[in-house]
């Protein structure tokens, strides 16, 4: 990590997370954007990728705004995080309609942001079959039919992706 746009991000992201936990486990939050980042990285060399990586749930699970990544870093990391932060709220309906909706807000994303997409959903489907397996059913469910909005994210991550959750489908049947 030594592009120091990349390590502002980082440092971003950690306080932006700072006090929250991963569900299951109770680790730092941080773990999760570091290891989507660190796997991003191994398919993209574009820096406001990794940037847009490390801060990928800083605007879903914090109060920071689009308009605060835009200024602190660059629009085209804004529009990326943008890209793959979910839009259904609580209100919006029951799951299904919620994941449906977060699916066709998928459809338009960018090549870069489906790939961002493609290492976030695989850092977490290891915690949610570990340790929730009823969820672990529904949530790969889910992101089955998410890959249909993710079919030109990176190819190796994508069928990485695909493969495992086809494993772990396997595995808990």
């Amino acid at each position: 990590m030594k592009d120091p746009k990349i390590k502002k991000a980082a440092k971003f992201a950690a306080l932006a997370h700072l006090g929250q936990q991963r569900k299951y486990t109770g680790a730092p939050y941080i773990i999760h954007p570091a290891n989507v980042a660190a796997l991003v990285q191994c398919f993209s060399n574009n820096p406001d990728t990794i940037c847009a990586a490390w801060l990928h749930d800083t605007v879903e699970d914090t109060s920071v705004t689009l308009q605060h990544i835009e200024k602190l870093f660059n629009n085209r990391v804004a529009e990326l995080v943008r890209m793959v932060t979910n839009i259904a709220k609580q209100e919006d309906g029951n799951r299904g309609e919620r994941v449906a909706t977060n699916i066709l807000h998928l459809l338009d994303a960018d090549p870069e942001a489906k790939t961002i997409k493609l290492a976030d959903i695989l850092h977490n489907i290891s915690d949610i079959v570990e340790h929730d397996h009823e969820f672990a059913k529904q949530y790969l469910g889910e992101k089955e039919l998410c890959l249909l909005a993710l079919s030109d994210g990176h190819p190796a991550l994508f069928k990485i992706v695909e493969a495992t959750i086809q494993h772990f489908k396997r595995q808990l049947c």
